[in-house]
């Protein structure tokens, strides 16, 4: 009996977590177990703005809000997390139309976006760099892994994994993204043909890897 009550007490206490959350949160477990998994794994987590919590509004695609103490982007994982009391959720992005992160320095919004450039099965989190009337610009960060290469015969090669993160910048003209090539000039290209001017990039010496000429251009154009 006293099992059945204590498992009932427990049953209660999450729904009322998850409630509390207006449903568009999932369990993903107690922060003393998340903390130490990150402690103890091989795979470095990675977050945006930080590895710290910071306020934040998620927007549902229904036109409702949910005001949070606690949240951050896991670039691992490509989800949002929410801490709520003793527990860590993650955000169910396909009923989300956008997060507000809210840090000391600056505000942050990111968008949960179908992008299949960057990824054919999930969507993925765009951050808004600039907003005009006429473009807007986003940014992507992923985590990329890299296997073992080691070669026992040659002795050669690394034995572990390593990771790195690399950012991709996403141009959205009307309802289309473009993603921008990683190199200059198929980007250069890229650009001049969404924008329709072959002179503005050159003529403001723009660098088209750069995240802050980039916005300097997009202010330009509106």
């Amino acid at each position: 009996m006293r099992i059945t009550f204590l498992f009932l007490t427990f049953f209660f206490n999450v729904a009322l977590i998850a409630q509390s959350a207006d449903g568009y949160l999932i369990r993903m477990g107690d922060i003393s177990v998340i903390n130490g998994n990150e402690d103890a794994a091989e795979v470095p987590i990675k977050y945006f703005p930080s590895g710290e919590w910071n306020s934040g509004v998620l927007y549902t695609i229904n036109g409702s809000s949910i005001e949070l103490e606690n949240v951050r982007l896991n670039l691992n994982t490509n989800e949002f997390e929410v801490k709520k009391g003793l527990h860590i959720f993650t955000a169910y992005k396909r009923q989300l139309k956008s997060l507000v992160i809210n840090t000391p320095i600056a505000s942050f919004v990111i968008e949960s976006r179908y992008v299949p450039e960057l990824d054919e099965s999930t969507l993925s989190n765009l951050i808004t760099l600039y907003e005009g009337t006429s473009f807007r610009l986003f940014k992507a960060i992923k985590v990329l892994v890299k296997k073992p290469n080691f070669k026992p015969v040659l002795n050669t090669g690394s034995r572990n994994v390593s990771y790195s993160t690399k950012e991709y910048f996403v141009v959205e003209n009307g309802n289309e993204l473009f993603v921008l090539p990683s190199k200059k000039r198929k980007a250069k290209k890229m650009l001049e043909r969404i924008i329709d001017d072959s002179s503005i990039v050159k003529s403001n010496k723009i660098d088209v890897s750069k995240e802050d000429d980039l916005v300097k251009l997009f202010k330009l154009l509106n």
